[in-house]
């Protein structure tokens, strides 16, 4: 069974990039699996998805179809949107991290272009954040033993994308 820690962190000043670093901050120096989960007045949401402390993923916002778009057209030119098909099993809320997942064991991408990918979400939904930092109202930590997602193509440094 997974043990799971389920916290609301208090938005009592409201919620700044400060504290969204201190608490990647501590995530990673516990070194956990887990999660943070951001929702805004209008209900856009984003969550960070860690792995033994190092951010794994993130998903979400307004316009993660674009996202995924843009980016996969910019890192694969030679393959195009449409042409990626999950089952519907597969799909869930981190499915663009799956599709890359499909595409790597599917040798239509290398791990660079995964890693690639991967990097550039983390930082626009990072940037996404940041940007609507005085709307958001409501913020989720979840520590579990187990991570989310089960096949880590990079586990990044966390601080790496603060200090670019």
């Amino acid at each position: 069974m997974t043990e799971s820690v389920l916290n609301m962190l208090p938005l009592k000043n409201g919620f700044s990039v400060a504290s969204l670093i201190k608490t990647i901050k501590a995530i990673t120096q516990a070194q956990t699996n887990g999660y943070i989960y951001l929702k805004t007045v209008s209900g856009e949401q984003w969550w960070l998805d860690f792995r033994v402390g190092r951010l794994l993923w993130a998903g979400g916002g307004q316009h993660r179809f674009r996202r995924w778009q843009r980016l996969l057209r910019a890192n694969c030119p030679d393959l195009q949107p449409s042409e990626v098909r999950l089952r519907e099993r597969e799909f869930f809320d981190h499915w663009e991290y799956v599709a890359l997942a499909v595409l790597l064991q599917r040798h239509q991408i290398t791990r660079e272009v995964a890693i690639a990918i991967i990097q550039a979400t983390l930082s626009e939904v990072l940037f996404d954040i940041c940007h609507a930092v005085d709307n958001i109202t409501q913020i989720v930590h979840s520590t579990d033993h187990q991570s989310r997602l089960d096949q880590p193509m990079a586990i990044l440094s966390s601080t790496t994308l603060f200090y670019k």
